[in-house]
């Protein structure tokens, strides 16, 4: 039996380093899956009063949303741009690997996986557990046929500590990480492999540093929630 694909399609996913509706590759890219970021938590809020001789300090807490627009206001701080209308987060599977940002036709305006201006800026999604055994289940099926040596697959795998890491020189510093499921259907065919349907999932916790717009400062938060979806079609291999 060949090489079960799903596992080299996680390779690319980055092993080692949202809720979405409909969402297919953009048109233009059809190795970009469309990604979606669904973050709640809560940011820390202190108070001081002082009253004579009496100085009190109250620790409260106020909610933390997260979405696709509030990472493309980071990205468009970061690398000194303005995005047009119906800019995409998505994830690509081919070429340099990493995060990117489309216009709203599915054409790449951005790689955001790294910027030569900051040596401090990361945006990525790793595995980052060091010397940690990461288990992988694999359901499905794999049907090979032995004349053509074609294959087909209906699988889906299931890897744990995967998580989304971001920093850059402008104060935001966080990071999400969970459980990661990742889904496909895929033809392999003279040897090019077609996933017709792909996704994957990260939901977990985290937190760190971000940028309130509700303040206009950066905070420290806590993701009590935080799901990162993406899903895509037609992605060659």
């Amino acid at each position: 039996m060949k090489k079960v694909a799903l596992s080299t399609l996680a390779v690319m996913l980055g092993l080692w380093g949202l809720s979405t509706t409909n969402l297919q590759a953009a048109h233009a890219n059809t190795n970009a899956m469309l990604v979606t970021f669904q973050i709640t938590g809560a940011i820390q809020q202190t108070s001081v009063v002082t009253n004579g001789n009496l100085v009190t300090t109250t620790k409260t807490t106020t909610p933390l949303k997260i979405g696709n627009q509030n990472i493309l206001n980071l990205l468009q701080v970061e690398f000194a741009t303005n995005f047009p209308t119906g800019a995409q987060l998505a994830y690509n599977l081919s070429g340099d690997l990493g995060f990117r940002v489309l216009d709203q036709n599915g054409n790449s305006i951005l790689d955001a996986s790294t910027n030569a201006a900051d040596a401090s800026y990361v945006f990525t999604l790793s595995n980052n557990v060091a010397g940690a055994v990461s288990p992988i289940i694999i359901t499905g099926k794999i049907v090979d046929n032995t004349v053509t040596t074609n294959q087909t697959e209906n699988l889906s795998e299931v890897i744990t500590d995967y998580g989304v890491f971001y920093h850059d020189s402008h104060g935001n510093n966080f990071h999400m990480d969970g459980l990661l499921t990742l889904k496909a259907n895929l033809n392999l065919v003279s040897g090019t492999a077609t996933y017709t349907t792909a996704s994957f999932t990260i939901v977990g916790s985290g937190g760190g540093t971000i940028f309130n717009p509700a303040t206009g400062t950066n905070a420290t938060g806590v993701f009590t929630k935080a799901k990162l979806s993406a899903k895509g079609s037609g992605i060659i291999q």
